[in-house]
């Protein structure tokens, strides 16, 4: 019969959430909706700043706004992919097994 060293037939499992880890995962969720909220924003700012070039194509100071927003969206949303698959990754492990008998 197959055995591990210090663990016998008859021995049970017990499983137990990490301390610390709901907090850990709350605050990750609270981040993500955080960077979804801002995203969500500042698409609406260049909505409406796509809408304000079509008025006026060569307003340069327009074009450099639209520019600066376009980075900080591509920021936002790569932070957000980040956070989702640190997200991901915590909700796959949030157990960790103790051996003890019962």
């Amino acid at each position: 019969m197959f055995q591990l060293d210090g663990i016998q037939p008859g021995d049970g499992v017990k499983a137990e959430r990490s301390p610390g880890l709901t907090g850990t995962l709350t605050d990750s969720m609270m981040e993500l909706q955080t960077l979804q909220e801002a995203l969500k924003v500042e698409i609406q700012v260049h909505q409406k700043l796509v809408t304000q070039m079509k008025q006026d194509p060569q307003n340069a100071d327009l074009k450099k706004q639209l520019h600066e927003l376009q980075a900080k969206i591509t920021a936002l949303s790569e932070k957000q992919v980040f956070q989702e698959m640190m997200l991901t990754q915590r909700k796959a492990v949030p157990v960790l097994f103790h051996y003890s008998t019962f």
